[in-house]
């Protein structure tokens, strides 16, 4: 049924990871994929689709694009923000990354080994600060700690948020929307689009995004087959 396999989740996570789009009008068949899966050796399959399953009992996870034009900001400088680029990652900037998965489906699916989330966050600050993966990595600082992250990838025309998160003991003190204020006064003008993905049981990043200008644009369920 078309599975297409996933190398760098089968290589990290230890076990074979593929994926496929499904339309859920179409004749689609859960136990004839199952049985292609298990003959392929798959462990894990995502399954995709822009509608929910009728009566699925698969953990299931809804993506959700948050986008905005790009307007003129005045220019915006914060002197706790910096651009990380460091040789040696802190702790706090590892401890931020992972926070910022609190509400991903590698966390809030039991099946996924705890090491798979923490593994995934790792890598993806490890990759957004020591290889292009990002355009930049901003840390907030607050007596010399990082209590804040924004890490982003522009793209032609547009840019796009990857890791946001503030320290659990400084939220509520305007952190993230001044991290969010200084990333868009970075932006040069020909970026005229701007998104971040979450989830859509992460009310407070969704309410925050609102709060900043964003708005829901694309909605994916993805559901995880485990065999």
């Amino acid at each position: 049924m078309n599975v297409k396999f996933l190398d760098w989740d089968t290589k990290h996570f230890g076990f074979k990871v593929g994926t496929i789009e499904i339309d859920k009008e179409k004749d689609f068949s859960l136990e004839q994929l199952k049985n292609d899966a298990r003959i392929e050796d798959y462990k894990l399959v995502y399954l995709k689709s822009s509608s929910l399953l009728d009566n699925s009992t698969l953990f299931f996870d809804e993506k959700l694009v948050y986008s905005q034009k790009k307007t003129n900001v005045d220019s915006f400088f914060c002197s706790e923000i910096e651009s990380y680029r460091s040789n040696i990652i802190e702790q706090e900037v590892y401890d931020l990354a992972l926070k910022s998965g609190e509400y991903s489906r590698y966390k809030l699916d039991q099946n996924f080994p705890t090491k798979c989330f923490h593994l995934l966050y790792d890598k993806w600050i490890e990759n957004s600060i020591y290889t292009d993966y990002a355009t930049d990595v901003l840390v907030y600082r607050l007596e010399r700690k990082p209590v804040g992250l924004l890490t982003y990838r522009n793209s032609e025309d547009t840019s796009s948020i990857g890791i946001i998160a503030v320290s659990q003991d400084f939220q509520g003190y305007g952190i993230g929307s001044k991290l969010i204020k200084y990333y868009q006064s970075l932006l040069s003008n020909n970026i005229k689009v701007l998104d971040v993905v979450t989830q859509g049981v992460n009310k407070p990043a969704r309410c925050f995004y609102e709060k900043n200008g964003y708005e829901v644009t694309s909605r994916t369920y993805i559901y995880h087959l485990w065999l």
